[in-house]
């Protein structure tokens, strides 16, 4: 668990210990769910992320497959401007805080157009030990339009009770009743579309708990672990919503994914040790010193993902 959301002594004993430009940032985390930086990154840089990345020889290509689709995996790794943006220095001296060692750039999303995907954790997918010990960063590289089908999320719902991932995983065995190569999907189906979903609805009718992120070029909006959160409806397909999602993670750790979630108890977490510590991994280093994970072959290589899962 984060210490952010530990008990109230706790909490305010480290809090104490926080510099005062991040303390009102930790506890909107803390209590909505989320936070927004407004102006983390300049104009300038904003406008030459967008433009390297346009001129990339696959997204230049207004026919391809590429172009059409709506999202680019491991884009912050394309040039220095990507990785100017990507990389923040605020942005990531504030997660150091609350991961208390240096926090690094683990994946990345492009958006030229909005996702309109359903609500959903990001936690099956970025499974850590200790668990949720991740962030996502959305940074905004155009001003977000209301019909631009901006990110939403629900306001507090980081704080929503939902099944674990082995709890999930023990549900859709009984339906099943035995194991196949389907279960990991339909645990997904059974967390996201149903618990989260239906958690989301009951929280949004106790008081207004769905938000937009209308915010503007070079804000960030960061969000806890557990918040749930998707696209909203696209109103003008004409729109773009230019920005770019960071995953972010504590130095030396690992990540698995969902089919992990769904097994892992914690009960025995020496077990799976090794695939979290990561002492030995050789980072790359943006220009201001920062480090992030190039993803394999795909250092200045974005790659277009059709799917939202």
């Amino acid at each position: 668990m984060l210490w952010i959301d530990s008990a109230a002594d706790e909490f305010n004993e480290k809090l104490q210990k926080i510099p005062d430009i991040y303390k009102q940032n930790i506890l909107e985390l803390r209590d909505l769910g989320y936070t927004i930086i407004k102006n983390v990154n300049n104009h300038a840089i904003c406008d030459n992320f967008v433009k390297d990345f346009e001129n990339y020889s696959d997204f230049k290509n207004r026919d391809s497959e590429y172009y059409n689709n709506k999202r680019w995996i491991a884009g912050h790794s394309l040039s220095d401007a990507t990785k100017n943006v990507t990389c923040n220095e605020k942005v990531l001296k504030l997660l150091d805080c609350i991961f208390e060692t240096e926090t690094i750039v683990y994946s990345s999303l492009i958006f030229w157009k909005g996702t309109q995907q359903g609500v959903h954790r990001d936690t099956p997918h970025f499974y850590t030990n200790p668990v949720d010990y991740y962030f996502g960063c959305w940074y905004a590289l155009q001003d977000i339009s209301p019909d631009s089908g901006p990110l939403f999320y629900y306001e507090g719902g980081h704080k929503l009770d939902i099944p674990s991932g082995k709890n999930i995983y023990n549900e859709v065995l009984k339906q099943i009743k035995e194991e196949n190569d389907d279960i990991n999907l339909k645990c997904l189906i059974e967390y996201g579309d149903k618990k989260i979903h239906t958690a989301c609805q009951k929280l949004d009718s106790q008081g207004n708990k769905y938000k937009t992120a209308i915010i503007n070029k070079g804000d960030c909006i960061i969000w806890h672990p557990k918040l749930p959160h998707g696209g909203s409806i696209i109103n003008n397909k004409f729109l773009y919503r230019k920005s770019c999602v960071t995953h972010c993670i504590p130095i030396y750790k690992g990540v698995t994914a969902s089919k992990q979630f769904f097994s892992d108890t914690y009960e025995n977490s020496n077990k799976y040790k090794n695939q979290f510590d990561y002492k030995d991994y050789n980072y790359n280093t943006a220009p201001n010193g920062r480090k992030y994970i190039h993803n394999c072959n795909l250092e200045g290589k974005p790659c277009v993902q059709t799917t939202y899962s």
